[in-house]
């Protein structure tokens, strides 16, 4: 077919700058390490036109987040399920890296204005019920009905 593919190539500048924010925020880099890949390629290139850097750290911090959760709470969703009620009331996570995401998205407005910002909040939220539901039906029984 001969469709061109683009490369990517991890902007390792780039990635300083989220090392150095993730420690300010106190966010455990041999935890979220594996996972700032993913954060740093949508940052770089899905959000390549925002001309915050700041915007962007938030931006890959926040995807990285979300990669660890749908990758490493499946054996132990618990703070999982707590996290909106958690967030809405304003309490701490059960988790270090549930808190880190929590605080990310209270910052959002920071960051975006009000539609985007809300829009990110809730799918955000959104997510983390939509990991619970995976969870949740994964042994789930199919059964076909017949129509009346």
């Amino acid at each position: 077919m001969h469709l061109p593919f683009p490369t990517y190539t991890c902007d390792t500048e780039f990635l300083d700058l989220v090392k150095i924010e993730a420690a300010a925020r106190k966010i455990d880099l041999q935890m979220l390490g594996p996972f700032l890949p993913g954060g740093i390629a949508m940052a770089t290139t899905a959000y390549k036109h925002l001309k915050s850097d700041a915007s962007r750290v938030v931006i890959a911090l926040y995807t990285a987040l979300i990669i660890y959760v749908d990758d490493k709470f499946a054996s132990n969703m618990m703070p999982v399920l707590e996290f909106n009620r958690r967030f809405c009331c304003g309490l701490p996570q059960l988790h270090p890296i549930l808190e880190s995401l929590a605080k990310i998205l209270q910052e959002m407005s920071w960051h975006f204005e009000v539609v985007p910002s809300n829009l990110i909040v809730t799918s955000g939220l959104n997510l983390v019920t939509a990991l619970l539901i995976e969870t949740e039906t994964q042994n789930m029984k199919v059964e076909l009905f017949a129509q009346l």
